[in-house]
This record gives structure tokens, sequence and C-alpha cells, in this order.
């Protein structure tokens, strides 16, 4: 008889980096890790034909990949992992809570690890590989937002599962739901709405988070270095008035402020507040367009947009509106 694999992902916060909590909720989505140590066989001159005799272990840790549907409750913990960790919600009304994550331009406390990068994009017909490659896909009618992680860890131990955690109660982050607007001024985000002529959308943090060795007496990493770090969007237009305006500003080398805002129905958190996640963005397009492509009887053009800082200190910054009041909740 061939055995089934059952899984499930469940995650805890830690309080202090490397002391391992239990978990406290499930996490939709899929997960593989690979646990790496790094051995040591010299070729000793033993007299013998044998090329290796001895092993020895010198390093050790674990690569992760996580793909799945992006919802209004889970990102929050990949945003702590690639931006800003250590984040506590405002309350505005009853059972809305608003996270917002800003970088810090030279030091961001970061609770929670991501080796490289997080990307969020509309599915296509297949499942990408992370980071998301801003592909051909179909218009942002069709299918939910999805997510994609890769994180680095310390060596895994073996635990048991947390009994009794509920079933995630999560909060899809549909297609459907995004609009966009793109300004010239980080102070004029939100002016000029471009989304009658967006079909697709794909974001990419670029975290520059790297674990790194010191001389502690322990295999694993010591601790969490931060290098140079930025965002990527990459929009997706059929050709119109608003694309060639676009299409002007990257020959020009015109700075652009881009808002991508995913919202949910009207109230449906409390009166006035919904479920939102919204990504802003200044910077400039720095990689050549792709012009000429087509996609149902309509002329595409892709641009590709990198943020820079300005000159008030602003760069990006994503707000998540939700129910959840903690990592934990």
């Amino acid at each position: 008889m061939a055995l089934t694999a059952f899984r499930r992902i469940q995650i805890g916060q830690e309080s202090t980096n490397g002391t391992a909590v239990a978990a406290t909720k499930r996490l939709v989505g899929s997960l593989t890790m690979n646990p790496e140590i790094t051995h040591h066989s010299p070729q000793d001159e033993d007299a013998s034909l044998s090329e290796y005799f001895r092993r020895d272990t010198v390093a050790q840790g674990a690569s992760l990949s996580y793909n799945g549907d992006a919802t209004y409750d889970d990102i929050i913990h990949f945003l702590a992992m690639a931006i800003r960790g250590g984040v506590t919600p405002t309350n505005p009304l009853g059972s809305a809570y608003l996270w917002t994550f800003t970088p810090s331009s030279r030091h961001a406390t970061i609770k929670m690890r991501t080796r490289s990068s997080t990307g969020m994009t509309r599915r296509s017909g297949s499942r990408p590989s992370a980071p998301f490659p801003p592909s051909p896909s179909p218009p942002p009618t069709d299918g939910p937002v999805e997510l994609s992680a890769e994180l680095f860890a310390r060596f895994p131990s073996k635990a048991s599962f947390t009994g009794s955690l509920d079933d995630p109660s999560a909060r899809l982050i549909k297609g459907a739901e995004l609009e966009v607007w793109i300004d010239g001024t980080w102070a004029n985000l939100g002016t000029t709405q471009k989304s009658s002529l967006v079909r697709n959308a794909s974001v990419t943090i670029n975290s520059g988070l790297a674990p790194i060795r010191y001389a502690d007496g322990s295999l694993d990493f010591s601790a969490v270095t931060e290098s140079k770090r930025h965002i990527e969007a990459s929009i997706e237009m059929a050709v119109g008035s608003d694309a060639i305006t676009e299409y002007d500003a990257w020959a020009a080398g015109t700075d652009r402020a881009l808002r991508l805002k995913w919202s949910g129905l009207a109230n449906e958190i409390e009166t006035a507040h919904t479920y939102e996640l919204q990504i802003d963005i200044f910077g400039k397009y720095l990689s050549q367009p792709t012009l000429f492509t087509d996609a149902d009887g309509q002329n595409i053009i892709t641009l590709d947009i990198s943020s820079f800082r300005d000159g008030s200190g602003n760069e990006f910054e994503i707000a998540v509106k939700n129910t959840k009041a903690n990592y934990s909740s």
C-alpha cells in the first residue's frame, strides 16, 4: 500500500533570535527545506589507493523555499522577514489593524530572516519559481496574487507539532482587487490613477540580508548582516497614452512614484475599513522596456522600476490592513 504524505506549516515568533519557540499558528502555502552540512574530506597521503578515509563537519545551516497564495493575514510575516521586524500595528477601529513596514536607511531590526528576496505577482498558467519573474500573464481579473520567498535558517532540529491549532482563516488577496497610481514625486503619490490599462504587476524585495559567522564556537551562522537592498516592480500595460507617458519617463530618466494597492470589499472589516495591501515605491525605470508584444488583441509594453531614495529619505513602504493584532493572532 502506498503511503500519503500529510504535511502542514506551523510558525511562531521568536523573542530572541535563535531561541526556538513553540508554533502558535498555521501558515497556508507549501514549503520545502534543504538541511545543509559542509563536510571536510581531505585527501590525505596515507599510503593507500583510497581517496578518502575521514570526514568532519565544519559548518551547517538550512535553506527554505516558500510558495503560496498571498493573504492579507499572513503576508505580514514575510514583510517582517524581508523589510523590518518588531513592527506593532495601530488599531484604527474595532477589529481593523494597520501594519506599516518602512525600511531604515541605516539599520533594520530583523527578528525573522530571509535569504534574498520575496516576490508577489498574479498567478499565471503555471507556478513560477522564486523570485517571481515578470513573465507574460493573464489580465488582473484572473486568479489570486501569489507569494514566494527564499529563506535561510540555522540547522533544523526535530520537534513535535503544536496540537489543536486552528485551520488558517486567511483572506485571499485577489488579482482583480489591484489599483495602480503613478506620479512624479512621493508627495503626490496616489494622485494619478493608471489602472484602466494595467494588465499585470509583480514585486520583488531584494532584502540584502545574509548569514555571517564569527568565532563563537558554533557550526551555525552567528548573525545576520545587512547590505544594500531595494525593491523592484514590473508593470505590464496595454499600449495607450498612459503607457506612452511611462515609456517617455524611462527614456528621460524621470523620477516615478508608484502605488500598487489591493483592497477588499467596502466595510469588510469594520465601517470604513477593509482589507488592504499598499506598496509605495519611489524610483526610476532602469532596465530596457519590452515593446511590441501582444495579448488578447492588445499591444503590450512592460516596464521595470527600481527603488531610489529621494531627497527626503523616502524609498518604499508597504502597509497592510487586516484583523491581526499581533504576529501570533
